[in-house]
């Protein structure tokens, strides 16, 4: 009971800093969503037109499925077709590296920012609950219960980031994208799009558990007996 009331005091009383938690959260997963996703969708249809392709059959994709013909010198690529042989489809591979390496590389870089990020924050936190720290321990309420009115904040704002950025990515970022490749024939590699939501989420799920996983550490170092016994003293 002590920790529900303690912690939803401190969430009110910290309303701007949560604010920002869960506008930065929502855009970290945001991004991450939409890149593994769109990501995830190309390769598996790449990787479809790709198998049989060996034999120098023809490829076809449509919205309907992937199907293998005998070679032909037929060459179409319109929003509801694509007619692709064993070179085209070769010529294609860079593309489809480039794609995974671009989302490899800034899925480190966001990686490296939230661990930054999520650390100093997390340190600052610790310091702005000195004084309620040591107020808590003074009138005897438990460590665990301490370490978990302060851990509360972070776990909304992760899981309201997490479930705002899906969102937002589902309604806005991956239909936007997909609406750039109307008409082109690049569609066709995001079919059933939907399929590949799961792995989006993963990795999107991945970053909130990095960003608490700090927070919890950090926050431990901060509620160890010996160092609350300081911050009753002081």
């Amino acid at each position: 009971m002590i920790v529900r009331r303690l912690g939803s005091l401190i969430v009110r009383r910290r309303w701007t800093s949560l604010a920002r938690q869960c506008i930065a959260a929502t855009f970290f997963v945001a991004l991450v969503f939409s890149m593994v996703t769109l990501n995830a969708s190309f390769n598996r249809v790449f990787y479809e037109a790709q198998q049989n392709t060996g034999g120098g059959q023809t490829v076809v994709i449509t919205d309907h499925g992937i199907r293998f013909f005998a070679p032909t010198d037929k060459w179409v690529w319109n929003s509801s077709q694509l007619v692709l042989d064993q070179g085209t489809v070769k010529l294609m591979q860079p593309l489809r590296d480039g794609f995974a390496a671009m989302t490899i590389v800034l899925g480190i870089m966001l990686f490296s920012r939230e661990s930054t990020e999520s650390y100093k924050e997390a340190k600052r936190d610790n310091e702005q609950f000195r004084v309620w720290t040591g107020t808590l321990y003074a009138i005897g309420v438990r460590r665990e219960d301490i370490f978990g009115i302060f851990l509360m904040e972070k776990v909304f704002a992760c899981l309201a980031g997490l479930v705002m950025g899906t969102v937002l990515s589902i309604t806005l970022l991956i239909p936007y994208v997909l609406a750039e490749f109307a008409g082109s024939g690049m569609n066709l590699f995001f079919r059933n799009i939907s399929d590949t939501y799961l792995i989006g989420a993963l990795a999107a799920g991945m970053f909130v558990s990095l960003s608490v996983t700090i927070k919890v550490n950090t926050l431990r170092m901060g509620t160890v007996p010996k160092t609350l016994l300081k911050f009753r003293k002081d």
